[in-house]
């Protein structure tokens, strides 16, 4: 996956971190500062700590 934001995203940055396409509504989500639903089970997690901070995530199984 490749990922572009200036300012935010550090140019050059590679992580070796696997993420899923069901990390994306999450991500988005907490991009445009949007609370998860209550209503809704999202099994994806938010990488935006991966891509900003080039923080870990809490490994978990990428399919169920």
């Amino acid at each position: 996956m490749f990922a572009y934001w200036q300012g935010r995203i550090k140019g050059g940055t590679k992580s070796e971190i696997p993420i899923t396409n069901l990390d994306f509504f999450p991500t988005i989500l907490e991009v445009a500062g949007i609370s998860r639903p209550q209503e809704k089970v999202l099994d994806g997690t938010s990488i935006l700590p991966v891509l900003t901070e080039n923080a870990e995530i809490e490994e978990r199984p990428l399919c169920k």
